[in-house]
């Protein structure tokens, strides 16, 4: 039986030789602007994998949350976040990890499709247009509502922007309220 271990390592030496760095089973590439995430998640038995990529955008990160990305970020704290196998068919994959041939085909989707995709995003105007795409047009989860009212602000368009927050803080949970009333007066001026 293979063990996570053995894919894990496989992975590492595709991810090192295009800068990243490892810890467990999360890869890192930090610039002065983005940090590029790859992450295995192993599913509940230990059987598959899914493969999750992201890029956060430090700028909106810090607007975001009032600190630094951690040293170390993991794709849910991404600005864009997606899965490999949803790249490649618009369908979530789990690969079996004692499946050689599917695991050397998902080392090329990454080295291929993976990478391609996380070099896209490096840009305020790409993260807009996927945070747009992939929730129909304005984001629910309130990360990704913030992330996108922030890249339009970044952008130049501040009034739609504030507009975004101030219809997020409408709609949100009680939990999210404190952080999108913080967003909008750093970033529109004005209390909520």
């Amino acid at each position: 039986m293979t063990k996570i271990s053995d894919r894990i390592n496989d992975l590492h030496g595709l991810l090192k030789s295009r800068g990243f760095a490892r810890k467990g089973r999360v890869w890192n590439r930090v610039d002065s602007a983005y940090i590029d995430v790859v992450d295995v998640q192993v599913s509940k038995f230990g059987e598959r994998c899914t493969i999750n990529l992201g890029v956060i955008d430090r700028d909106v990160y810090r607007a975001c949350w009032d600190t630094e990305p951690p040293d170390f970020s993991r794709d849910e704290q991404c600005t864009v976040r997606d899965r490999l196998g949803i790249l490649l068919t618009g369908y979530d994959r789990w690969w079996p990890l004692d499946d050689e041939s599917g695991w050397l085909e998902a080392i090329a989707a990454v080295q291929d499709e993976g990478l391609a995709f996380l070099a896209k995003m490096h840009s305020a105007a790409a993260m807009e247009a996927f945070l747009r795409a992939s929730s129909g047009g304005q984001p629910r989860y309130p990360p990704e509502a913030i992330s996108l009212a922030l890249l339009r602000c970044r952008q130049g368009d501040s009034a739609e922007g504030c507009h975004l927050l101030t219809q997020l803080l409408a709609s949100t949970t009680p939990a999210w309220r404190d952080r999108v009333q913080s967003v909008i007066r750093k970033n529109c001026g004005r209390d909520a």
